[in-house]
């Protein structure tokens, strides 16, 4: 699988941390957690209003698969004061 953490600065303290298992992403957001398997997912685009979450935001942008490869963009909130590595990132293979 391939990620992407898409920069958004946000003014509080609140973050997304993310684990990584195979095709499955755990996220928690502000104490609460949940799982997007992306397991059985054919080679196309995942429909974006299709993705449900019982977080405030969901972190799933866009999740592709082509050739088998996944790919996701993740929703990563970031200070102003951010350092380059997150405010630049790039593709990272998980």
């Amino acid at each position: 699988m391939r990620i992407y953490k898409s920069p958004q600065v946000r003014a509080d303290e609140k973050r997304f941390e993310f684990e990584f298992s195979g095709e499955v992403i755990v996220a928690t957001f502000d104490g609460i957690e949940d799982t997007f398997d992306f397991t059985e997912f054919p080679d196309g685009e995942v429909d974006y209003s299709m993705i449900e979450t019982v977080l405030e935001y969901n972190p799933i942008l866009k999740a592709t698969k082509v050739d088998g490869i996944l790919s996701v963009e993740l929703l990563n909130f970031i200070s102003e004061d951010a350092t380059e590595e997150e405010k630049f990132p790039e593709w990272e293979e998980i």
